[in-house]
């Protein structure tokens, strides 16, 4: 028998005020969620709160035992290597249980069911930026030095499918490096809902032929992209 039969909370979507007492065996879905399908932080007086919209979706196919896992959650409490280790570890088993509940059904979403997504405009720039930095060598600022590259650079701008423009001079894609530095930082210490056409992700119109597309619907969430790119200036 799972610890709940149905959840009744279904709408709870930010934990500090959505959440009742059967949500607390959500505790650890709710951390993970909140990173990796972040909904938009809702203002309150004094600040923000965080939440994500993945758990309402995940309630719905819980009830409706659309969760196929590979191991039940009899074997799960009955198996002598896992729940000593929890134990041990002091993790809560039942709130466990749901956290491997919902990373098996939203990868499976993502990954198997999951429509094919064209690049939301900041990872296109977030790509931009990485693959001209690691030729960058020589020159800071294309405006008052020689700017230099390790290997020899031309961006193509295409028009329908035709190239109708190069741009070979380093400091001119020196230049341009620069403002989408400058333009990527900006972005980072924006709030996401002032960023929001920057972060959406459009579907390609070719899409795998699964009827399941999105079960999870995709969320904006720039929040990993701006971390790997302070990562990647320090």
């Amino acid at each position: 028998m799972n610890p709940i039969n149905k959840f009744t909370n279904i709408d709870a979507v930010y934990p500090i005020t959505d959440a009742k007492e059967e949500d607390t065996l959500l505790d650890y879905v709710w951390e993970l969620a909140m990173l990796i399908h972040p909904a938009l932080p809702k203002k309150v007086k004094g600040g923000a709160l965080e939440g994500s919209e993945a758990l309402p979706t995940f309630k719905e196919r819980y009830n409706n035992r659309l969760i196929k896992m590979p191991l039940t959650y009899e074997e799960y409490k009955k198996n002598k290597e896992i729940q000593p280790t929890l134990a041990g570890l002091e993790i809560d088993s039942d709130k466990f249980w749901f956290l491997l509940l919902f990373i098996w059904d939203y990868t499976q979403g993502q990954c198997f069911n999951a429509q094919e997504l064209a690049p939301s405009p900041i990872g296109e720039l977030n790509s931009f930026i990485r693959l001209l930095s690691q030729y960058k060598a020589v020159g800071e600022n294309p405006l008052t030095d020689q700017i230099q590259f390790s290997k020899d650079i031309t961006l193509s701008i295409q028009i329908n499918g035709k190239e109708v423009q190069t741009i070979q001079h380093p400091n001119t894609i020196g230049y341009l490096l620069s403002l989408c530095e400058k333009s990527f930082q900006s972005f980072c210490d924006m709030e996401l809902e002032d960023m929001i056409a920057m972060c959406e992700v459009p579907l390609k119109e070719q899409t795998i032929q699964n009827p399941i597309v999105a079960k999870y619907a995709i969320s904006p969430c720039c929040s990993s992209l701006c971390y790997s790119h302070s990562l990647m200036e320090s």
